[in-house]
């Protein structure tokens, strides 16, 4: 009975998927958004293989925006991305980090932190901008070609006010730092003690002036019910009756379909399947090679090239300390200071009426024997000297006209052929859909979706007219451990001793933290965080630890 209210239940979904699903996916694509994004990060100077955490809010007419996706890039002096991440955006409220490449040279970065659309109303207040500096032991900072335009600097924070609020209060002694952080119940606070060092102070960016001219939007793509995948069809003649099927993969995969506009434009909403690294284009038309593009979801526009990014040098004074904190980033490096938040498993596509686990079952060479042999659901037929496969229609108890959905670890397959003569060696489980399934303006009669033991599609061999593209989605969520007991030296070896973001519950909170191995000066910088960019405070002080 249970089962049957639930196959019951999930047709009406399916029904009104149809109907709702195309004005969603169209209202999230065409409503526009004017936001602002603000950021405060845990450094300013990083080695290789570091990470740059970042805390983000995001606002639209002075409160969370409804986007669910931030981006994070770091330009070097071409303006050219040498990091690019997604992280997931909640309540306007994000927690990031970029991972330095081991083969960045030593010199000053751009970072740029929007949404999909903020760029395009604002860049002064859409997009936060930050120097960061990358120190890297194997390759030197190059001298300075070009003069650097000092109109682009401002000693001022722009991003953040900073008044005279007080946040918080230090104490040192020869074991600990006693921080206490001052506020009110329920302020939130983001705090962050870092290694300075002798590294210079990194002037704030004059947003305002960094690019020549309000950028034109090409596509209002906002995200408020998570990442889109923008593509385009490349095709002279638009068909607009064409079917493009994307497959994300990763630790899991999705299967999401969309059709071209007539402009060719075609958009795939993920929704909440968040984390994959790349993506598999087919199309439902008999094509030998695929035309088609999947276009990058950052922004493209550079700064003006009167801003020259200034240049990093050290003088030969500044050896020591420069081996004190690579010796401190290497010895951070061996112990863990960061743990990954659970992950949500990706919702199903349907629920079947019949799953097999194969080992259950004799092994047969292919699946048309395996489907002929044990899966009473499925119908193996020729036509035409082609194998087609028939679901039954349990609800109508009739067999269905047209070929299933096929997927492997959802990968949809659309060569009969190929997948009859598979050997399903390497699959764990199939499932058995005998009833319609409606994904978005798609119907299809029934479906047959394939588990591998690897997520390694069984060994099947991938369709050669398919487009193949390298595709990360959202990362993967991680918590700093943000300091550990005094009696535990293991926080205190690297150059950043605290990087936390807390409610304040009562009021005032302390937090109590080794004194570190790594001596000199230190920056504590306190973000309150308010509504907005302008209600929120930042404070920074250098204490030094001898």
């Amino acid at each position: 009975m249970k089962k049957t209210l639930c196959h019951r239940l999930n047709c009406i979904l399916c029904l009104l998927g149809i109907w709702i699903m195309p004005f969603l996916s169209s209202y999230s694509q065409e409503i526009t958004l004017e936001e602002t994004v603000t950021a405060t990060i845990s450094e300013e100077y990083l080695m290789p293989n570091e990470k740059l955490w970042v805390q983000i809010m995001a606002t639209h007419e002075g409160r969370p925006t409804p986007s669910k996706v931030a981006y994070m890039e770091l330009l070097n002096r071409d303006y050219v991305p040498v990091v690019q991440e997604l992280t997931a955006l909640r309540f306007g409220q994000a927690g990031g980090y970029l991972t330095i490449p081991d083969n960045l040279p030593s010199d000053y970065y751009l970072l740029r932190i929007y949404t999909r659309n903020s760029p395009y109303y604002s860049p002064q207040n859409g997009v936060f901008h930050q120097l960061i500096g990358i120190v890297n032991p194997l390759i030197p900072p190059v001298s300075g070609a070009k003069p650097v335009n000092d109109t682009f600097l401002s000693k001022a924070s722009t991003a953040i006010s900073d008044n005279s609020s007080q946040l918080f209060e230090h104490t040192l002694d020869d074991e600990k730092i006693s921080l206490q952080l001052l506020g009110q119940p329920s302020d939130v606070l983001t705090t962050s003690i870092s290694y300075q060092g002798e590294f210079p102070l990194i002037p704030t960016l004059r947003e305002e002036k960094l690019y020549d001219a309000q950028p034109e939007p090409k596509n209002y793509i906002s995200e408020i019910f998570g990442h889109i995948i923008h593509g385009k069809s490349l095709e002279r003649v638009i068909d607009t009756t064409e079917t493009f099927f994307l497959s994300a993969h990763g630790l899991e995969s999705k299967f999401i379909i969309g059709k071209a506009r007539s402009t060719g434009d075609v958009f795939f909403e993920t929704g909440d399947f968040s984390h994959f690294n790349y993506v598999i284009v087919q199309s439902d038309a008999d094509k030998e090679q695929l035309n088609f593009v999947v276009e990058s979801p950052f922004w493209q526009q550079k700064p003006t090239e009167e801003f020259i990014i200034p240049y990093l040098s050290f003088s030969e004074s500044s050896l020591s300390f420069l081996q004190e904190r690579m010796v401190a980033s290497q010895a951070a490096s061996y112990f863990q200071y960061w743990s990954p938040e659970p992950i949500p498993s990706n919702p199903r596509l349907f629920l079947p009426d019949r799953s097999y686990l194969l080992d259950d079952y004799n092994r047969f060479d292919d699946m048309a024997t395996v489907i002929r042999e044990y899966v009473p659901e499925v119908l193996v037929r020729r036509e035409d000297r082609k194998t087609v496969f028939r679901s039954i229609n349990k609800p109508a108890n009739q067999v269905f006209k047209m070929n299933p959905l096929i997927l492997i670890d959802g990968l949809p397959i659309l060569d009969n052929d190929a997948f009859s003569k598979f050997n399903p060696l390497g699959i764990k489980q199939m499932e058995i859909l005998n009833r319609e399934l409606y994904l978005n303006h798609k119907l299809f009669e029934g479906a047959i979706a394939l588990t591998s033991f690897d997520n390694d599609f069984g060994k099947y061999d991938l369709p050669k007219n398919a487009l193949f593209l390298a595709y990360k989605g959202i990362q993967f969520p991680l918590t700093p451990i943000e300091y550990a007991p005094v009696d535990q030296q293991l926080s205190s070896l690297g150059s950043l001793l605290l990087w936390k973001t807390l409610t304040l519950k009562g009021g005032n909170e302390n937090i109590t933290i080794p004194i570190p191995v790594l001596k000199g000066a230190y920056k504590v910088t306190i973000t309150k965080w308010g509504k907005t960019s302008i209600d929120s405070v930042r404070k920074e002080k250098i204490i030094q630890i001898y």
